[in-house]
């Protein structure tokens, strides 16, 4: 079966490339990176001069990919003869994986785009249940849905109790207001000789984003100003908050051992990446009910998103104080182990022969 993924990061990260690279790469697909919603001109020319079966497409390379097919299949190519000559992967399967972190947004802000990605799409793989199901309750017909997860190097990311910290939090994230960092700034109140550690880059990583939602309590609403008002709401726990900036990888893996909690109390998450790698690294993770969050983090480790910060508090307090008693580090990790991404190539192949792909 001959592969186009079409996505992922030139420079290496995030999960879509983590999707190939584990996944995709084994299939011998070949990959072309995402440059966003901009018409990619080595896309076009490989489904013009190259015979595909399947094209994979992660996140918004959708619109493009198949506003590209939908003009392939226009009589007035076929009346040109020009589909048979030059469009060789007109009939190829294409496949639209979404993880956009909340799906009723994702229908405002793309419009147009995201409907005829979801339309035109000959299944839609979505990465949790949630976001499959707001999509249905949003759409008047009912495509091919599956769930692709994303997934979880478990060899990689793996526990190290024996550089395992007490009263320690740890925070992963680029932060946007959506993220909350401000609320766990502000737990910090009630829980006194706790220290706060705060991953991600040093300044906003895309300042000139505006989030279009504002949450109750959050003053700014760029994501710079945001990231300089977390800052200074941390003033007077300075001597409790260490912001580390960018970790590599291996800093980043040691930090989720090395704490005693990991949170990320985000108002919406699709899935969660990070919080999948803390729990793969044994570190429990407190997070809030929403979105796709409560498909693998335990209930009992979960906060209602209208939580206060002293109710965050309570439940960091509460998850670090029954650890060993209910065994909550391997709970955790034994979840992570059913998203590695040995079960998620399971998935794909499930996609594949369900649809007679291959």
């Amino acid at each position: 079966m001959r592969i186009l993924f079409y996505g992922g990061d030139i420079r290496g990260w995030g999960f879509a490339q983590d999707f190939y690279d584990y996944v995709m790469k084994d299939m011998e697909a070949k990959q072309i990176h995402s440059k966003g919603q901009e018409v990619d001109l080595e896309y076009l020319q490989e489904t013009f001069l190259r015979d595909y079966d399947l094209i994979w497409c992660e996140g918004e390379t959708a619109h493009v990919a198949v506003l590209w097919r939908y003009l392939l299949r226009t009589k007035t190519l076929h009346k040109l003869r020009l589909r048979s000559i030059f469009a060789k992967s007109t009939d190829a399967k294409i496949i639209s994986r979404f993880h956009y972190h909340d799906p009723e947004s994702y229908l405002k802000d793309f419009t147009w785009k995201g409907v005829q990605a979801l339309c035109l799409s000959d299944v839609i793989a979505c990465v949790s249940e949630y976001w499959k199901s707001i999509i249905k309750k949003h759409l008047f017909f009912v495509p091919n849905f599956e769930i692709v997860h994303n997934g979880v190097d478990c060899q990689k990311y793996h526990p190290n109790k024996a550089i395992r910290e007490d009263k320690t939090i740890f925070y992963l994230a680029i932060t946007y207001p959506r993220k909350r960092l401000h609320l766990l700034i502000q737990a910090l109140k009630h829980l006194p000789q706790w220290t706060l550690i705060v991953g991600g880059p040093s300044k906003a990583y895309n300042p000139e984003v505006m989030e279009k939602v504002n949450y109750e309590g959050i003053p700014v609403r760029g994501a710079a100003n945001y990231w300089q008002w977390c800052h200074q709401l941390a003033e007077q726990y300075k001597d409790r908050v260490v912001w580390t900036g960018f970790l590599p990888l291996g800093e980043k893996i040691k930090m989720y051992q090395r704490t005693t909690v990991f949170c990320l109390p985000s108002v919406m998450e699709n899935w969660g990446v990070v919080t999948l790698e803390a729990m793969a690294c044994g570190t429990p993770a407190v997070c809030c009910r929403v979105g796709g969050i409560p498909e693998f983090v335990p209930d009992n480790q979960l906060v209602n998103v209208n939580a206060t910060p002293r109710e965050l508090a309570e439940k960091i307090k509460w998850v670090a104080e029954n650890d060993k008693k209910l065994g909550l580090s391997e709970l955790n990790r034994q979840v992570a182990l059913k998203f590695d991404w040995s079960q998620i190539k399971r998935e794909v192949e499930h996609v594949f022969s369900k649809f007679n792909i291959g």
